[in-house]
């Protein structure tokens, strides 16, 4: 780009008696650009981008231009922001979305970025129910952070391994504790999202009847840490009309320690009767059925 030239007549004679030209300082460039911030997250890693402790944020900024004046942060979605001097530690358990973006000395302010942080900490726990529509005895998975729990079921140890991880959990289990669980008549293995896994193993107290269900919760695992329970029992009784497709009776009875819960289905009031260490409690309209749940070690009554 040509450069506009200062042209002075100073005595008025007609005659150009000075030039000036401007000097352009070498170095000096305009700059638009704004910083470029990238985040990183460290801690103990489990499945699916999830971490299993706490976690560490750490957020780096430059910029081929200008020095960075500062870096900013948010965990409340952009409602507040802090400035950001050292690593953020998160220890709380769910899914946190961190939004940051860098301002440099000119001014430049680039767009908020975002990484998404999902910590879960906590192995599932188990539901121990009677299903009406197998009359089994089923275990389902339960968490404490939004999305399924897989489980996998083993009836006696002598039937063939399962597939996929809960194979190698299971096969660890039986390795380390097997004395003690070679009598063992179904192990529930449940695995969370995070990679967490709960194993539960129960025995069955009596058997060659079809229609009774009389079994014992003997422990429970959570990530490899094994719990013995005792005085866990899950009873239960029934008759069922198959033309009509429907319980005549449904009888439960559950133990957890020094507490039991006891119902009974009557078909022809279509109503449960609950009753709680010997005392009747309520009547509750339709088929209810009482489960025992696992919780951090120990065993609950639910209905």
């Amino acid at each position: 780009m040509k450069m506009p030239v200062l042209q002075a007549d100073i005595d008025g004679d007609g005659q150009q008696d000075y030039q000036a030209e401007p000097i352009v300082e070498a170095g000096v460039m305009s700059d638009s650009n704004p910083p470029q911030t990238s985040a990183s997250a460290q801690g103990e890693r489990g499945l699916a981008g999830w971490f299993v402790g706490n976690v560490t944020v750490s957020l780096s900024a430059e910029d081929k231009e200008s020095e960075i004046e500062k870096t900013q942060y948010s965990l409340d979605g952009g409602a507040t922001w802090e400035v950001y001097g050292n690593p953020i530690e998160i220890s709380s358990e769910g899914i946190f979305n961190v939004r940051y973006f860098s301002t440099d000395t000119v001014g430049n302010e680039e767009d908020a970025k975002e990484i998404e942080v999902k910590i879960d900490k906590t192995a599932p726990e188990g539901k121990i129910f009677f299903n009406p529509d197998s009359k089994k005895l089923e275990v389902s998975g339960i968490d404490n952070l939004p999305g399924d729990v897989s489980v996998r079921m083993k009836e006696r140890i002598q039937k063939p391994p399962l597939r996929d991880r809960a194979k190698d959990i299971l096969n660890h289990f039986l390795q380390v504790n097997r004395e003690k669980e070679k009598n063992s008549d179904l192990i529930a293995v449940l695995i969370d999202k995070a990679g967490h896994n709960t194993i539960i193993s129960i025995k069955e107290k009596k058997r060659g009847n079809s229609n009774i269900v009389y079994s014992e919760i003997d422990s429970i695992s959570y990530d490899e840490v094994k719990t013995d329970v005792s005085n866990s029992l899950f009873q239960c009784h029934w008759i069922f009309d198959w033309k009509k497709n429907i319980f005549q009776l449904l009888n439960v009875r559950l133990e957890s320690g020094n507490n039991f819960v006891r119902s009974f289905y009557f078909s022809n009031r279509n109503e449960t009767w609950i009753w709680e260490n010997e005392k009747k409690t309520q009547k509750i309209p339709g088929l209810i059925v009482p489960h025992l749940q696992t919780e951090k070690g120990s065993v609950k009554i639910f209905y």
